[in-house]
């Protein structure tokens, strides 16, 4: 009997498990509501408004957030993944010491990322492409249709809601990538020096980025690089060229097999961190 009920439950679990992967994790339960009441939200543009007057569908998802692509494919939505920073409920009953410190832990976690969202939205608001960022409760959006991986559809109250707007650019490194691959100096070193010119723009205002994921945080498009992921800046009392050669270590060791570029790289580096 104990071994049916064992196996009864192992193919319960197996299910669940099966249905997870197929959702991608995606769940409402997982998003939630607004929690920053204060925060001061800016008004909706036209541009925002137009975006958010259509459909979204599933894209990814990232250790922060789940991503939705418009309609149109011109924008995406993240909905920060809020079950991040919640204790389990069998360790809040069974350990209750290890339950305060988990919490504890999750919440500086997430202060630290919803505190990098608002530097973006104060600071860098053209460099992250970022058209909206909604913290706190409104009264004046529209509920928004969403479709998930399997295809299910929901409608989700923005005014509830946290998420961020931005536009959609392509990722930098597949470009970079083939740039290298084709031994095009020209245009690597015009991809690597619009990338200083982004570094530059951070470094002025001090502002460091936690995250050295390369592949998946910067987009590039029409001659522009954006940083595209938000969760990961934070302000340290360093000087400027501090911040500035940290970006530039980051983007040397991805071309470190090209050393005309990285000559280059250091030549150019040095010019623009003597300006700082």
């Amino acid at each position: 009997m104990f071994c049916r009920l064992l196996l009864f439950v192992s193919f319960l679990l197996g299910i669940g498990r099966v249905w997870y992967f197929c959702k991608d994790g995606f769940d409402l339960r997982r998003i939630g509501p607004c929690s920053f009441l204060t925060v001061q939200t800016a008004p909706m543009h036209h541009e925002v408004a137009q975006a958010l007057a259509q459909p979204f569908f599933y894209l990814g998802r990232g250790r922060q957030s789940f991503v939705f692509e418009s309609q149109d494919h011109k924008y995406v939505l993240k909905l920060p993944r809020l079950d991040r920073y919640r204790t389990k409920l069998w360790m809040r009953c069974l350990a209750k010491n290890w339950a305060r410190a988990s919490t504890a832990r999750k919440e500086m976690r997430k202060a630290f990322v919803f505190n990098s969202f608002q530097i973006a939205a104060q600071e860098l608001r053209e460099e992250t492409a970022l058209l909206y960022l909604h913290l706190g409760k409104t009264e004046h959006l529209p509920k928004l249709l969403l479709h998930d991986r399997m295809g299910r559809s929901f409608f989700i109250p923005l005014n509830d809601q946290m998420f961020v707007l931005q536009r959609k650019i392509p990722l930098a490194f597949p470009l970079l990538k083939e740039h290298l691959a084709q031994k095009d100096a020209r245009s690597s070193q015009e991809m690597v020096d619009k990338f200083l010119d982004l570094l530059l723009i951070r470094a002025k205002k001090r502002i460091f980025n936690r995250d050295s994921n390369f592949f998946a945080n910067f987009g590039y498009a029409e001659g522009k690089f954006y940083q595209i992921d938000l969760g990961s800046f934070h302000k340290k009392d360093q000087n400027e060229k501090t911040c500035f050669m940290e970006g530039v270590h980051q983007i040397r060791s991805l071309i470190a097999e090209d050393d005309a570029l990285c000559q280059w790289l250091d030549l150019r580096a040095e010019a623009l961190c003597d300006t700082l």
